[in-house]
Formats: C-alpha cells, structure tokens, sequence
C-alpha cells in the first residue's frame, strides 16, 4: 500500500509539472514591456489589441542616392562632324581637313564627304554608370585622326581670338596640343602658329549628347565658369566663328552669320 502511495503521489507531481511551467510562462509573458516607437506603443502591438495603426512616418531628410554595383562603362567613338543649319535642320556639310581661307590655322570649310581623304575625323571616349540614365557627357577631349598638322597637335580644340565671356568675344575650331586647357594662358595651337600671335586655347571643349549624337562647344572661363558657344560661319569671309553670342559678332563686325548645329556621324571601318 505504501508503494501505491508512492507511485501515485509521483504521478500527482509530474502531472502538475506541464501546469506550472504554464504559469510561470504567461507570468514571464506579462512582465515583457510594451515596445514603444517615439513614445507610441508599435504597430505590431496595435495589431495584438485590435487597435488602429498609425500613420506612417514622413522622412525629414534627403533621400540618398542608390550607390551603383555595376563597374561604369567606357564607350569609344569615332565620328566626322556633321554641320546643320540651325534654323531648319538641313544639311550644310562636314568639317573638312583644310583650314579656311579666311583664317588660316582654323577650320571653316566643309565637304560633302565624311570620310578622309576630304572629312576631317575626331574620337573621343566617355564613361556612364548602366544604372543610371545620364545621357549628356561634358569636358570631352576630341583627338584629331587625319588632320594635316596631325603630328604637331593631335586634337581638336578652341582658341580664344577676342576675350571669351558670357557674353561677347568668340575664338576659331583649330589644333591644339593635349595640354591646352587655360583660358588665360597662351597654348600652342595651329592658328597661333600662322598668324604669329599668342592665344590662349582649351581643348577639353566638347559635349556629346548619346541620345540625339548632338556635339556642342563650350568655354572655360578664368572663374571657372562654362560658357556655352554658338556657331557661325560668315560665308564671305569665310570664318567660323563661334562665340556666345552671334547677334554681337554680326553687329562688330557688320557680316551675316549662318548658324550651325554640329552632330556626331560615327565612322565605321
């Protein structure tokens, strides 16, 4: 009878194990503090009470840029540049390898052929993220492929002829050297070199937009500053001007200019 009594009073005391450890969770359970987020108990706890929830949270800084995993790419192109009349978009020529006759060591006479031994051929390279959506690449450098003084220059730049500013002044299409790069130093380049003068060039010059293959010109200023040049070809002088403001070198200079929008025409071999 004793042991009966033992055995039982065992199975009584693990019978009312699971009971206990029961309530000594739900006890534990009770005493976990209720999550707060700025003072307000969270959305998750609103959802165990059957509340409603709260709005959400605007953000008071500036968004972040999404940094890009993707290593950019480096595109390569080699085109003839193509001149169209600004005012309707038809066709006016290519930019030959001879100098104009009416500047000697600037470009200013064009062809209908693109391609050498007549067009004048440049390259330039540029590099773009592939997640991104930029299409507009600025401070190119265009290295000449064919030009006469090829070996002497080697790319195809701007030289400042009167003070460029933002808005007066105009400089001539001409070779320069890798290094011309200084709107208040004078560069080597091929129209110093036939008149005989000191001028300052730049070659990191040009724009290129891969959407539309649009080729721009622009000037750096002694501030810093980019100024963006317009072309113009006065066609009796035969001078291709280009300058920010045309309607200022018509009026100095009493001539008609016609402008010019150049694009890129690629060249494949």
């Amino acid at each position: 009878m004793g042991g009966l009594e033992t055995e039982f009073g065992k199975t009584m005391k693990w019978s009312f194990l699971p009971l206990a450890l029961l309530a000594l969770g739900a006890s534990v359970h009770a005493e976990q503090p209720t999550k707060r987020v700025n003072g307000q108990i969270s959305n998750a706890e609103r959802l165990a009470r059957g509340l409603p929830l709260l709005p959400p949270r605007r953000r008071t800084g500036p968004l972040l840029p999404r940094q890009s995993n993707s290593p950019p790419i480096t595109v390569y192109k080699e085109c003839s540049i193509e001149a169209t009349r600004a005012e309707d978009g038809s066709f006016y020529g290519y930019i030959g390898i001879l100098y104009s006759e009416g500047a000697e060591g600037a470009y200013g006479w064009f062809t209908d052929s693109p391609s050498p031994p007549d067009g004048l051929n440049i390259s330039f390279m540029y590099s773009y993220d592939p997640s991104g959506s930029q299409t507009t690449f600025t401070g190119l450098q265009a290295r000449t492929q064919n030009s006469m003084n090829q070996e002497s220059f080697g790319y195809l730049g701007v030289v400042g002829v009167q003070t460029i500013t933002a808005e007066s002044g105009y400089g001539f299409l001409t070779d320069v050297t890798q290094y011309a790069n200084s709107p208040s130093v004078n560069s080597a380049n091929a129209y110093s070199g036939y008149a005989e003068s000191g001028n300052p060039a730049e070659g990191y010059v040009w724009t290129f937009d891969s959407s539309t293959y649009d080729l721009e010109l622009s000037w750096t200023a002694a501030d810093g500053s980019s100024i963006a040049l317009q072309v113009g070809m006065d066609e009796q002088g035969k001078k291709l001007y280009l300058s920010p403001s045309l309607s200022a070198i018509e009026t100095e200079f009493d001539v008609s200019l016609v402008p010019l929008h150049f694009q890129c025409l690629e060249i494949y071999f």
